[in-house]
C-alpha cells in the first residue's frame, strides 16, 4: 500500500490482518504440500502468515501510523480464502492463496489508504490484490498440482475483527513479524 521513509531509519512496518490458529494449521498444510513439490525456494513460516493491507517500509513515524489506523476504523467482517496463484519473478515465483474479498475489505483498505495519505504516506501504485504469501523464490517440480494444494486451504469463513501493526526484523538470522499495535474493528450488535 505505501512505501515511505526509505533510507534505512526506523522500524520496518506493515499493517495486516492476522489469522487464528486453526486457519494457520490449514495454511501450513497447503505450504507443506507446496514444499514437498519444490526444487527451490522457501515457504512462509506459520508465525509469519498474514494478509498485508499496507506495507510502510522503514519509518520512524509509528505514532502517525497508529493514528491513521484509528482513523480507518470501521465494521468487522468475514471473508474467505479461495484459490491460489503465483507472481512470476526471475528468481522463482511467489506462490499465494487468494482472498474472496467482500466489499468491506476494500472499504477498509480505502479508509486506511486515505488516512495514511493524510499523514504523508504515499499510496502504493499497484492495485490492491488481497492474497497471502505461501512461498517465495519457489521453483516447483513437475508433480506440483495447484488444485491439490487448494484442497488444503481453509474452508470456513475467517473473521476480521482487528487490524495489526507489524514490525518486520531479523532475529538470530530468522525473519520475524511481531504485532506491536492493533485496532479493533466494530462488531455488529445482536
Amino acid at each position: 500500500m505505501t512505501r515511505q521513509d526509505a533510507g534505512g531509519h526506523g522500524d520496518r512496518l506493515f499493517i495486516a490482518l492476522l489469522f487464528d490458529e486453526e486457519t494457520k494449521d490449514r495454511l501450513c498444510g497447503a505450504a507443506e504440500y507446496l514444499a514437498a513439490h519444490m526444487r527451490g525456494g522457501h515457504t512462509t513460516g506459520r508465525e509469519n502468515l498474514h494478509l498485508t493491507l499496507a506495507f510502510l517500509g522503514e519509518t520512524e513515524r509509528g505514532a502517525e501510523v497508529r493514528g491513521a489506523m484509528k482513523e480507518a476504523e470501521g465494521p468487522a467482517f468475514d471473508y474467505k480464502i479461495r484459490g491460489s496463484g503465483r507472481f512470476l519473478r526471475g528468481d522463482g515465483s511467489v506462490f499465494w492463496a487468494g482472498i474472496a474479498a467482500p466489499e468491506e475489505l476494500y472499504r477498509l483498505y480505502g479508509r486506511l489508504c486515505a488516512a495514511l495519505a493524510e499523514h504523508g504516506f504515499r499510496p502504493e501504485e499497484r492495485p490492491f490484490k488481497p492474497h497471502l504469501t505461501l512461498g517465495r523464490e519457489v521453483v516447483t517440480d513437475e508433480t506440483f498440482d495447484p488444485k491439490e494444494m487448494e484442497k488444503l486451504l481453509p474452508e470456513k469463513p475467517l473473521h476480521a475483527g482487528k487490524i495489526s501493526l507489524m514490525k518486520s526484523e531479523r532475529i538470530a538470522g530468522k525473519l520475524t513479524y511481531t504485532e506491536i499495535y492493533s485496532v479493533s474493528l466494530e462488531e455488529k450488535e445482536g
